[in-house]
Parts: C-alpha cells; sequence; structure tokens
C-alpha cells in the first residue's frame, strides 16, 4: 500500500476507537466504518457486506438500522455522492 494510505488509516483509526468506546445515552447507537469493519458503541453488529464503495455501503447500513427499528439516523459526510444517493434512494428505505 501507499505510505499516504497506511497514514491515513492509522489517523482515522484514533477517532473511530474513541467514539466506539464513549457511553452514548441509552438507545443511542454509533456505527462507524473503518476500512472494511464496523464497529459500534453497542452489542448489535452490521452485516458484513462485499461493496466497496463506501458511498453504498452507508446505504445498506441505514436500511438495517432502519429493519432494527432506529428512526432516527444521522449522516455526516462531506462528499456530494453520499447527498445524491440518499436522497435518490430516501423514498425507497
Amino acid at each position: 500500500p501507499d505510505s499516504r494510505d497506511v497514514r491515513v488509516t492509522s489517523l482515522t483509526s484514533v477517532p473511530v476507537r474513541l467514539w466506539t468506546s464513549m457511553t452514548y445515552p441509552e438507545g443511542k447507537v454509533l456505527f462507524v466504518t473503518s476500512g472494511e469493519n464496523v464497529m459500534s458503541n453497542c452489542e448489535s453488529s452490521l452485516p458484513s457486506s462485499d461493496q466497496e464503495e463506501a458511498d453504498s455501503r452507508m446505504l445498506l447500513h441505514i436500511l438495517y438500522a432502519l429493519q432494527k427499528n432506529m428512526t432516527f439516523i444521522c449522516i455526516m459526510s462531506n462528499d456530494t455522492d453520499i447527498v445524491i444517493l440518499a436522497l435518490g434512494k430516501y423514498h425507497y428505505l
């Protein structure tokens, strides 16, 4: 792998570990995707996926969360592809 990829991966692993180890109010569940792994602050986990693009994988995670009766989902991204995909699939979720 490119040395830049290794640095970015190392840099992003720190907040991921921090976010998933924090205590959240009851009923609040956090899922964070880091590379191929999905981490959470609870015992629940998301099903694995062979989707390589994070954009489409995020929508699969949202669908799973809705199937588990989660009623509020917040997508945080500065990627316009994710915004377009979410708007395009909103009525199907």
